[in-house]
């Protein structure tokens, strides 16, 4: 192929899968922003609520990888029923694991609050708010399977517009539920769960729509409470490395929060604002992991060691271009945050401007990371040096140097924002490392066999 065909292969997949993203961290978004005309400390709430809510789901997530990975083989096999039973069996994983969790918060949500840290006027006034969120763990969950088969069918716009929808009804029902409308009585910080639950049930019944028509392989909905273990016993086992990884990552980020929390209710408004603002332009350029995945994993499948290393370094180049692009418009963003938390104090919105700018200039490095690490070796198998250079790089660097400096330095946030982005170039350091080495894709190099046609 071409450098413009490979790009134009690129873009067509990487486009709606990052418009998606950005759609979706657009529901937390919107309760900060809308929150934050409230106070600072129903902001400091949601705020950690949608930490939470996002690193669950992000860590749960890996069932839809492992999705998408078995419903593509049963797809290029056009075997419908197994294309229905991965479905199904994902469905059931993800709803097994998530009731729980959501019950556990419904019944003590003000204790949990408070076990993570969270000051007591903090776990007192989101109480409710992170009672009713919860209930939308399973279904956001739940949802991000149904993505993963979408996309292995070959359909990723339908995601990407029913995303865009739920983040819309979010905003009118925020602003409606929040402030009051007519004869809607205004219901605070309440209203905005109240908003996001009505979101998320809107968003899984369109997906579960648009699943059992899709039209590519016909689904049956049996399939989504008849246990299976084969399916299953293949699940886990493509799952579980992932979900190791995304634990630890997981784990390391909440501990930064933790950090912030020992700060002050300023510094935990601060953090919730640089993530929320952050996010946003870093999910602007997280296709480009999709398409690694997809168009990487293909050539090394096919044995095209040219193919995939002229598409990988496509990839690569056109995640600088975009992370210096949207790096740039983070930080002129930073320039109109207080027109988003006009009833922040002024601490904790300097606090955050400082994180916001800080971030923008790391930002090819949280690109090349995320393009690397979740599209280029994760394409070749590589999960085990993945699983690896992020546990080192978050325990041994990030948390270590963030705690020296914020604390015994004396730097406050600003020492908890340098470490965060030092584990970030030590880990863009070591993936790139790897991928100068053949051992990332050695496994996944050999083409197939042709099968022997079958003698008459």
């Amino acid at each position: 192929m071409e450098t413009k065909e490979i790009r134009k292969a690129i873009l067509g997949l990487a486009v709606p899968a990052s418009l998606e993203a950005v759609f979706q961290m657009g529901l937390g978004f919107v309760d900060q922003v809308v929150i934050g005309r409230l106070g600072e400390e129903p902001l400091a709430a949601v705020g950690l609520t949608n930490n939470l809510m996002f690193l669950a789901t992000l860590v749960l997530g890996a069932l839809s990888a492992g999705t998408s990975i078995l419903v593509a083989q049963n797809q290029g096999r056009k075997d419908a029923e197994g294309v229905s039973r991965a479905t199904g069996t994902a469905i059931q994983s993800a709803a097994l694991v998530t009731l729980p969790l959501a019950l556990l918060a419904v019944v003590a949500p003000e204790w949990m609050l408070l076990t993570l840290g969270a000051p007591p006027e903090v776990a007192s006034s989101g109480r409710e708010f992170f009672r009713f969120v919860a209930l939308t763990l399973p279904l956001s969950v739940i949802g991000t399977v149904m993505v993963g088969a979408l996309r292995s069918l070959g359909d990723s716009r339908t995601p990407m517009a029913i995303t865009l929808l739920s983040v819309g009804s979010n905003t009118v029902l925020n602003l409606v539920l929040v402030f009051g409308l007519g004869p809607v009585p205004a219901l605070g910080v309440v209203g905005a769960a109240y908003a996001t639950v009505l979101a998320q049930v809107m968003r899984l019944g369109l997906l579960s729509w648009r699943l059992l028509r899709n039209g590519r392989a016909p689904l049956q909905v049996r399939h989504w409470v008849e246990p299976d273990s084969r399916m299953l016993k293949l699940l886990f086992h493509l799952v579980y490395p992932i979900v190791l990884t995304e634990v630890l990552w997981a784990l390391g980020n909440f501990s930064y929060t933790l950090l912030s929390i020992r700060l002050g209710t300023s510094a935990m408004v601060a953090t919730q604002m640089v993530i929320a603002t952050e996010g946003i332009f870093i999910m602007c350029s997280s296709g480009l992991s999709v398409a690694a995945l997809t168009l990487v994993g293909q050539d090394l499948g096919a044995g095209d060691l040219e193919g995939m290393k002229a598409k990988a370094r496509q990839v690569i180049l056109l995640g600088v271009g975009s992370s210096v692009f949207f790096g740039v418009a983070l930080a002129v963003v930073s320039l109109v945050e207080h027109r988003f938390y006009p009833n922040v104090s002024p601490e904790a919105l300097s606090l955050a401007i400082l994180g916001i700018l800080l971030n923008a200039l790391f930002q090819p490095a949280k690109v090349m990371n995320m393009v690397m690490g979740n599209g280029v070796l994760r394409a070749g198998g590589d999960t085990r040096f993945l699983l690896i250079a992020d546990a080192a790089t978050v325990y041994a660097v990030g948390l270590p140097l963030a705690i020296l400096l914020a604390f015994p330095l004396g730097m406050g946030l600003p020492g908890i924002f340098v470490g965060r982005l030092a584990e970030e170039v030590a880990r863009v350091a070591l993936f790139f490392l790897r991928y100068r080495t053949p051992r990332w894709h050695r496994a996944l190099a050999e083409p197939a066999q042709p099968v022997a046609p079958a003698s008459a």
